[in-house]
């Protein structure tokens, strides 16, 4: 009974199922049919596609799976999760859509079967996250999405930088992993079981408190804060940005952060608060000092990923300190800890995905044209390229969150949240955090523009399907500055099972 149970459940994980069969079916590919590279991309593009389909296809309802003894699941498939997976696919879908026009390196072309394969699994990772109520598990996930992330960071092998970002990610990486495993085992320490809910009832009962407790979410917080690149963690993200292929920077970008960030509000939402909200505030289970933790992690990361931002010649490193800058924001909307921050969070991350996808975009095609990465390059380019000089802008200006462009959407649900729970300096930090933002964006803008440039940019044109697939980006993020409802709600649907 128990083994056809079991069987049953894993049956109801098909998003995941079909996900591992076509990373199964791309090695078999990249084996016996010599990399093909038509037969590869329409593969991992087809797996994608069937895999966005059962996700918007699952249903509403939250449901249990491997339920053990003790009556409690090991993995739930709920809205929440299934929103995370579903950004995360659609970031993968496009990073191999953006594999047909990086000429990084020749290089890389051939071993495109290693990077989709790699690719995928981050992928996977990131659906365990999403799904996992034991922190084994979920550390599981987070090990998958974090070791191939690794190995995807130094894919061009002829490029120092590339080497050199591989493995300071590692380095980096390794590091936090074990503060954070040792986090989780202190809990285990203090509680006897690695599972979420039995983890917080015991915490609910009032039974732990003290220097151990705080020191087990402080190294998990830890773990967490190097994955979504925050202060004061973020020392690996402008290197590995910059020397990572491009296209993989714009998918580290997105779903490595949402990785983390489903993480934390795994953490918030069913281990260290009680379940559902008290007058639109969320309850934590002890007296430790969340607001402060989470107030100090998020200015101290909007701060400085802006302030050093204003420096940058280099428009990857300055795009990873943008980023950096973005993870505070987010942050602040999950320590407003309110059903307003927590939606507002959720509505940022699907603009995030068009606004930073876009903007990796467009260095990928100019970076083919011009054969730099340098703003002082991108002088003239306006004249030259249009389309291109157009795009970047509009992301900017979204990435700013100035209006009309989704990214004020974004910014401005934050904004309210954080009123609404009257951390009134914080929401002063945001404001002029994005007022610092504008300088560095519009010095972009200006290079593009105005400045004249330095050396003739040739025979600089524009490709097609590169066009194309900005046009897909830059258009949304427009019409979702007016007509955002339907992102709104569905963020709201998923937290339906946390909103009052």
């Amino acid at each position: 009974m128990e083994l056809t149970q079991n069987l049953h459940d894993l049956l109801s994980l098909r998003a995941e199922l079909v996900l591992t069969a076509v990373i199964l079916l791309l090695l078999g590919i990249e084996l016996f049919s010599k990399g093909n590279k038509t037969l590869l991309r329409v593969v991992s593009l087809t797996g994608i596609g069937v895999v966005l389909i059962l996700l918007f296809g699952e249903s509403s309802t939250a449901q249990k799976l491997f339920i053990g003894s003790n009556g409690v699941p090991l993995m739930i498939i709920e809205p929440l999760g299934t929103f995370a997976k579903i950004i995360a696919s659609i970031s993968a879908l496009f990073t191999i859509l953006f594999m047909g026009i990086n000429r990084e390196d020749s290089t890389m072309v051939r071993r495109e079967g290693e990077f989709m394969v790699l690719l995928l699994c981050t992928v996977l990772g990131v659906f365990f996250l999403s799904s996992s109520y034991d922190l084994i598990l979920l550390y599981t996930g987070f090990e998958l999405l974090s070791i191939s992330s690794y190995a995807l960071a130094g894919y061009n092998k002829r490029s120092s930088q590339s080497s050199e970002a591989s493995l300071k990610y590692l380095v980096y990486g390794a590091a936090s992993s074990a503060i954070m495993i040792y986090g989780i085992s202190i809990l285990y320490g203090l509680t006897g079981t690695t599972n979420i809910f039995i983890i917080q009832a015991i915490l609910g009962s009032g039974a732990l408190s003290g220097a151990l407790l705080l020191m087990a979410i402080v190294f998990l917080l830890a773990g967490i804060a190097f994955k979504i690149s925050a202060f004061p963690f973020h020392f690996w993200t402008p290197d590995v940005y910059e020397g990572a292929p491009t296209h993989f920077t714009a998918y580290l970008s997105v779903a490595s952060k949402i990785g983390g960030f489903i993480l934390l509000l795994r953490l918030i939402l069913d281990l260290f608060f009680r379940k559902g909200f008290n007058s639109e505030i969320l309850q934590p289970v002890s007296d430790l000092p969340w607001n402060d933790i989470l107030i100090f992690i998020s200015i101290g990361s909007m701060t400085i990923g802006n302030l050093v931002a204003l420096w940058q010649k280099n428009i990857k490193r300055l795009l990873a300190y943008s980023s950096i800058a973005h993870a505070g924001y987010l942050l602040a909307g999950i320590a407003a800890l309110n059903s307003t921050g927590l939606v507002a969070v959720l509505v940022y991350f699907a603009f995030y995905l068009l606004m930073n996808m876009g903007a990796f975009l467009v260095v990928i095609l100019i970076k083919n044209e011009i054969h730099s990465e340098m703003l002082e390059d991108y002088n003239g380019i306006g004249s030259k390229l249009p389309l291109y000089a157009i795009a970047l802008s509009i992301f900017l200006v979204s990435l700013t969150g100035l209006p009309p462009t989704a990214g004020f959407i974004g910014k401005f649900y934050i904004l309210m949240a954080l009123v609404n729970a009257d951390l009134v300096l914080l929401a002063f930090f945001l404001f002029l955090n994005s007022v610092i933002s504008l300088y560095y964006y519009v010095r972009v803008m200006k290079h593009l523009f105005i400045s004249k440039p330095e050396k003739e940019l040739g025979e600089a044109k524009q490709n097609v399907y590169g066009g194309v697939l900005t046009l897909v980006l830059a258009v949304p993020t427009i019409i979702f500055g007016i007509f955002f409802t339907p992102i709104l709600r569905l963020a709201e649907a998923a937290l339906k099972f946390y909103l009052p």
